[in-house]
């Protein structure tokens, strides 16, 4: 062993001679009969600086802890020896301690393998074994339960790390570590979370720590020549530093490079010497947070710098490492869980040292050690490296400091927690949580800013080795030509020109070679997924081809992103269905009939509501009124009407609807011709379970995924015949499974378009389409280059190239869609004429309510309240209310006590052949007379009561001599006769009123 610098043993005599001064000291003050002194052990390793500042830190740990505190029962006695640096004399020194002093635990600075036989002693003697510097997770205190580690396990920084290169995005690294139980301890961890990441570790680079320079530029060589540069250094801080220099010769610190240093390292660079850690600069590191700006830190801090430069003699700015913070917190534990021991029901003499009966060799069990173990374990407190809480025997971790070499001098970047990532601001120095794509603001090595991708193409020229697959079918994405030797000549098609263009705009280049999966007899050496195979194995370095991605491939291999569509489909024969029986009803789809039919409804019902309140022809009894209406809205399609319509706001609905059904009907018509005079052609099958039900053949592509797919769907697997190109694709459909076809071939995207490109008229596609992620380039689980290799597709598709390659392989694409029929087997769909509905439905809406408006403003003096209002609206919509004179009744308005005679009575008195015609009876019936008894005034023959010898005039001259446009219409003729008027003159004796003009007096004759 190489001795420490000049003066050291001088130092360590003064360090160990005031830790003696020290005990002298505390067992003075214990003269006091209540007091207990309780003797404890400490081994530390006085060639290392770490260890003669330890001892200052438990000086200063004594001195506060008891000040403050001097009502305390008890008190420690620490008894310190020296390890020297060894294993042997580390134990030696505590049997040392137990058998003389009668130590009742032992604390102390430990390497990895001092720690694991202090803890195996401890076990054996039941004696609590504490270390605040063993860090490996190679000691479990679950399997030694008397071994209390007070600083972390350094498994609890991997996840750090690893969230740091996941945040980059780095896919590969190289750990770095020393050959030893401290070193070896951590890499299993590593390796799992970086698998967990879907990262890989290509390579292990194992140091000794007696390793010469030449062997460590061996080691580096090596990992320069590969790719990765990605490194994660994991040393103790003498051999990390020497590495660290060495890669600094061979240019590993320049741009390009990533080096993360473990807490082991990072912990003690503030107490590196300048010209050391100006030779980091760049570097990552990752330790335990320390709060450095509390006042309680500053105090003990500005004391320890005091009491280490007294010591060294000289003036030097030195910080505490977290070891020795750990140090100071363990002793505060340990004599904090004495003082509660003493304290309990087991008294005082629960912390006497002493000895039982049974000897194991030269060593004793201890007394108290199960007791005392179990009050370390209870005590928690908040100590100078964060919270002291023991789970299971360790430390949990909180938080992680992530710090920074800039221009010589070590910088926080950043803190991690199981949260996330944070970082300060520069305003107020607030904690703020990064989102994903934020960075942290590091200085990379070659004092750049922007992060390296940490990977490069291998130094050695290897050739990479990308297998095609060889095809007989489909060539237009990959095609192997070959000379007459049959030796492969050149490689194309679309899949190795998307490649081609892809490495192209790489950041980097790398040599490749495209190689044919094949056999001896130049035909295919096995199908996808054994190709794909070749690639888990390392025998290719990649795949380029039309390889489908899915999910149990991904779980061998990884993929970049898709290049093409995606989805899987099945093509069928096209069938003339011919005319069907109810072909009138298919240009609308069900919903729109409906659709159509209720607005009609609502328009003939808005204008019966509106016009029975001013058009006589709308009154009377409601199922004959609605109806008109609606024959009325119906018709006005087809033909102009003769009825009337009385209210304005009926006559705008009405136009409203005219608007839509005009629209309808031209649709209607439209539709209706195109499915009479253009052949249906219409997908033999149009779904899966149609083929299963017929039990058809279906086909595949041959070596495609399909083949086990449509297996699954249910088909017998005699039933699947695979095909290899779109000529055997067409014969078989067109044979049918009867002819030894089949009945539709299921197939990818790309191939159904080239097929469809190719055999346009008579084949469509039909079923629905299943999902796929489209042909993507393969690589190995973890390769490096895929994240590159998919940025650079996108920025591929985003461009013109990807269209302008597509356009070479696939320029016939798309030739069939001027065949394709532009109607739908379904129907016009009702979404099309959504808006037309709204407008007449909102029309007649707002006409109704206008025109209840209008009838409330017109009788707002009604008194009735809202039934009032209810019968006036009634009222005015009812038939005209009979009179006592109503001649329908046969009443007599002039005489009401004359002799009645109904209609039945008249006719049967008169002769059949003097019986008048319908008409005229009804004339004879309305002006009271009839052919039993004419009077010299009887209109009904023509005659003048004034003057019987004017010429005569039948009832058809009368209406003749009438003007066109003052002739009534029947209804209005109706009501007339109802009302007793007519356009006619009316006379003193007109008769049209029942009167007599000759004898006013005489008998009347009622109409009946």
């Amino acid at each position: 062993m190489k001795t420490g610098r000049p003066g050291s043993a001088l130092v360590a005599v003064f360090v160990l001679v005031f830790c003696v001064f020290n005990e002298a000291m505390v067992s003075l003050t214990m003269a006091d009969g209540e007091l207990v002194l309780v003797p404890v052990g400490v081994v530390l390793d006085f060639k290392t600086m770490i260890g003669n500042m330890t001892c200052t830190s438990l000086s200063l740990a004594m001195e506060d802890f008891y000040s403050s505190r001097r009502h305390f029962f008890t008190r420690l006695q620490l008894h310190t020896r020296d390890s020297k640096g060894y294993v042997v004399e580390a134990y030696f020194q505590a049997v040392d301690l137990m058998r003389k002093e009668h130590a009742v635990a032992i604390i102390g600075q430990w390497t990895t393998s001092q720690a694991e036989f202090m803890a195996t002693l401890g076990c054996e003697t039941k004696m609590p074994m504490i270390s605040f510097t063993a860090t490996s997770p190679s000691i479990s205190p679950s399997q030694l339960p008397y071994f209390v580690r007070t600083t972390l396990n350094d498994s609890s920084q991997v996840r750090c790390i690893a969230d740091i290169i996941k945040l980059y995005g780095w896919r590969e690294v190289v750990p770095i570590y020393e050959d030893s139980r401290y070193g070896s301890g951590i890499v299993p961890y590593i390796s799992d979370i970086v698998e967990e990441n879907r990262g890989r570790i290509p390579y292990r680079s194992v140091i000794t720590s007696s390793a010469t320079d030449d062997q460590i530029r061996v080691q580096l060589y090596k990992l320069k020549d590969g790719s990765t540069r990605v490194f994660i250094l994991h040393a103790t801080s003498t051999l990390g530093t020497r590495i660290l220099r060495i890669a600094k010769e061979l240019w590993m610190m320049d741009k390009g490079y990533v080096w993360s240093l473990t807490d082991g390292i990072a912990n003690v660079l503030e107490t590196m010497d300048g010209a050391s850690v100006e030779g980091m600069n760049g570097v990552l590191g990752v330790r335990p947070m320390i709060h450095r700006s509390g006042k309680r830190y500053k105090n003990f801090a500005q004391r320890w710098k005091l009491r280490v430069q007294e010591a060294k003699g000289e003036k030097k700015n030195v910080y505490p490492s977290i070891s020795n913070l750990r140090a100071y917190d363990t002793l505060w534990a340990l004599a904090t869980a004495v003082e509660n021991l003493a304290r309990s029901s087991l008294g005082l003499e629960s912390v006497r040292p002493g000895v039982n009966s049974s000897e194991l060799g030269v060593l004793h069990r201890s007394l108290s050690g199960s007791k005392l173990l179990n009050s370390i374990k209870q005590t928690s407190f908040h100590g100078l490296a964060g919270k002291f809480q023991l789970v299971n025997g360790e430390i949990q971790p909180s938080a992680f400091q992530i710090i920074n070499v800039k221009e010589g001098a070590v910088k926080e970047v950043g803190q991690w927690t199981e949260q996330g990532f944070f970082r300060k601001t520069i305003s107020n120095g607030k904690l703020i949580q990064l989102n994903s794509t934020d960075k942290l603001p590091i200085l990379w090595p070659g004092q750049k800013t922007s992060a390296p991708k940490a990977w490069v193409a291998p130094m050695s020229g290897k050739m990479m080795k990308i297998g095609v697959p060889v095809k007989t079918g489909f060539d237009e994405f990959v095609k192997v030509e070959r000379d007459n030797d049959g030796n492969p000549t050149r490689i194309t098609g679309f899949s190795i020109n998307i490649f081609d263009a892809v490495m192209k705009i790489m950041p980097y280049s790398f040599p490749y070679e495209y190689v044919p999966f094949e056999n001896a007899a130049h035909m295919r050496a096995g199908d996808y997924n054994e190709l794909l195979n070749q690639v888990a194995i390392k025998a290719y370095d990649a795949v380029v081809g039309d390889v489908t991605i899915l999910s149990e491939r991904a779980e061998k291999v990884d993929f970049t992103l898709p290049y093409t569509e995606s989805g899987w489909t099945m093509i069928v024969k096209q069938e003339d269905k011919g005319t069907i029986k109810w072909v009138f009803i298919k240009p609308f789809e069900p919903r729109l009939w409906i659709a159509s039919f209720g607005f009609l409804l609502l328009t003939g019902l808005v204008v019966w509501e509106i016009e029975r309140h001013a058009n006589p022809a709308y009154r009377g009894p409601t199922r004959q009124t609605v109806g008109r209406s609606l024959y009325f809205t119906l018709s006005t399609i087809i033909y102009a009407h003769n009825d009337k319509l009385e209210n304005n706001f009926s006559r705008l609905a009405v136009v409203a609807w005219i608007f839509v059904a005009f629209i309808l009907l031209s649709s209607f018509t439209a539709s209706l011709s195109a499915l009479l005079t253009i052949k249906r052609m219409e997908p033999a099958y149009n779904d899966v379970s149609q083929l299963l039900n017929a039990k058809e053949n279906v086909g595949c592509t041959k070596g495609s995924f399909i083949c086990a797919a449509i297996e699954k769907l249910g088909f017998d697997k005699n039933r699947i015949i695979t095909y290899e190109n779109p000529d055997q694709y067409a014969e078989a459909l067109s044979k049918g499974t009867r002819n030894g076809g089949v009945a539709a071939i299921f197939c990818e995207q790309p191939y159904l378009n080239i097929f469809l490109a190719k055999y346009c008229s008579g084949y469509t596609t039909a079923g629905p389409i299943f999902k796929a992620d489209g042909f993507g380039f393969v690589f190995p689980k973890g390769s490096p280059i895929l994240r590159d290799v998919s940025s650079a597709i996108l920025s591929l598709a985003e461009g013109d190239e990807m269209a302008k390659i597509r356009n070479i392989w696939f320029n016939t694409q798309g030739s069939c869609d001027a065949d394709a029929s532009p109607f739908s087997s379904n129907g016009l769909p009702i979404k099309s004429f959504e808006a037309l509905f709204w407008i007449t439905a909102s029309v007649s809406t707002a006409c109704f309510a206008l025109c209840l408006g209008s009838f409330f403003l017109s009788n707002r003096g009604t008194p009735e309240g809202l039934m009032g209002w209810a019968r006036l609206f009634d009222q005015m919509a009812s038939p005209v209310q009979e009179t006592p004179g109503n001649p329908l009744r046969g009443d007599n308005p002039i005489n009401p006590q004359s002799p009645q005679t109904s209609p039945r009575e008249i006719s049967q008195t008169r002769p059949f052949d003097q019986m008048a015609p319908p008409a005229q009876e009804h004339e004879e019936i309305l002006s009271g007379t009839s052919h039993q008894q004419e009077t010299p005034g009887n209109t009904l023959r023509g005659d003048y009561p004034i003057n019987p010898q004017s010429p005569q005039i039948s009832p058809m001259e009368i209406s003749q001599t009438r003007p066109f446009d003052q002739m009534a219409s029947p209804v209005q003729e109706h009501e007339e006769l109802l009302s007793g008027s007519s356009h006619q003159q009316e006379t003193p004796g007109n008769t049209l009123r029942g009167d007599n003009p000759i004898n006013p007096q005489s008998q009347q004759i009622s109409p009946m």
